[in-house]
C-alpha cells in the first residue's frame, strides 16, 4: 500500500474484486502527482470509492478537475459512492469488469 490506509470501503472493494480475479493495484500513483485508489493492472483505468462527504462543495469540483486531468492521460476514472460499495458490492463489481471488456475491445 502507498501513501495512507485503505478506508473500509476500499477494504471491501478490494476484497471483492480480488475474489472476482480483477487485479487491481491500490493507492497507485501516476505522474501528475495523484493517487489513485485503484488502478487495473495492465489498463488505464481508475476506480475511486467516495465517501458521501466527497461529493458536495469544493471536493466536488476539485474531483471533477482531476477526473479531467486524469481523462487527458487516457484513464477511465470509474466512482462509487462508498454506501453503494457496502451495500451492492457485486453490481460495482459487475460495473468494473463491463469497463474492463469493454478497454479490451477498443482499438
Amino acid at each position: 500500500m502507498r501513501g495512507r490506509y485503505l478506508t473500509k470501503p476500499e477494504r471491501v472493494l478490494k476484497k471483492a474484486m480480488k475474489e472476482a480475479g480483477i487485479d487491481a493495484i491500490e493507492q497507485y500513483p501516476v505522474p501528475s502527482k495523484l493517487i489513485l485508489d485503484f488502478k487495473i493492472r495492465g489498463l488505464l483505468i481508475d476506480i475511486e470509492v467516495d465517501g458521501e462527504h466527497w461529493h458536495r462543495g469544493k471536493r466536488l469540483i476539485k474531483d471533477r478537475r482531476r477526473d479531467y486531468a486524469l481523462k487527458k492521460l487516457g484513464y477511465k476514472v470509474i466512482r462509487f459512492p462508498s454506501k453503494q460499495v457496502e451495500n451492492n458490492t457485486q453490481e460495482c463489481i459487475n460495473e468494473i469488469r463491463e469497463v474492463i471488456r469493454d478497454a479490451g475491445t477498443e482499438n
